[in-house]
């Protein structure tokens, strides 16, 4: 009966062992599994923090990219604008210089996409009929516009330069309307305060002159 009682107690005693060592392995598991959690949670913390600090950054890069689209639009206006004023300025001052020796005669810029940029291409309104300036019309209007041109760039020069123009043999295409052209050229240099130096051959332009420098060959 003793045996029996003992083996009972054995047997109890190595369930409470068991039933323990158990207990304490599920204890450091669960300990374990809480440590885990907690580095899990500890990282997911951190990249929620990350996650607002990228979300900042995208939100301040979006503002910047809005505003320097906005930037973008107001310069490509302004220099649309500065385009077209540059272009009606342009064509008011080159027609007025046609409009001397040819009455019917306007200077116009058409504009052209090329290499993604635009390019102005310079014609002759003649009675409305648009004519190319490099093929459709003659050399003496080709004369004024250059000579106007080269008056409006000098104008428009910065800083400031001396107002001086050289021409040699001018006008030579204008045939008899050249005194014309000279008379045109006398009040650009009064008006516009240029002084202008002509080499020629032409007897016609001395009641047109301030001052004449005669060369001759000896």
């Amino acid at each position: 009966m003793n045996q029996i009682i003992k083996k009972m107690e054995d047997k109890i005693l190595l369930l409470i062992k068991y039933k323990f060592t158990g207990f304490l392995k599920m204890e450091k598991c669960g300990l374990e599994m809480k440590n885990r959690i907690q580095q899990i949670k500890g990282k997911l913390d951190h990249l929620n923090s990350q996650k607002e600090n990228f979300q900042d950054s995208i939100e301040s890069l979006n503002k910047k990219v809005n505003n320097n689209k906005r930037a973008m639009n107001i310069i490509m206006l302004a220099n649309q604008k500065t385009q077209v004023n540059f272009k009606n300025k342009v064509e008011s001052l080159v027609s007025k210089a046609l409009e001397n020796i040819f009455e019917t005669y306007k200077f116009i810029l058409v504009s052209e996409i090329k290499r993604n940029q635009i390019e102005f291409q310079p014609h002759i309104l003649d009675n409305n009929k648009k004519r190319s300036l490099k093929y459709g019309v003659g050399d003496g209007a080709i004369d004024i516009v250059g000579f106007a041109l080269r008056v409006i760039m000098i104008c428009f020069e910065s800083p400031r330069k001396r107002r001086l123009i050289f021409l040699d043999e001018p006008f030579l295409h204008l045939g008899k309307m050249r005194e014309m052209a000279y008379s045109f050229i006398q009040e650009v240099s009064k008006k516009l305060g240029f002084q202008i130096i002509l080499l020629t051959h032409d007897e016609n332009i001395r009641n047109l002159t301030e001052n004449i420098i005669e060369l001759k060959e000896k």
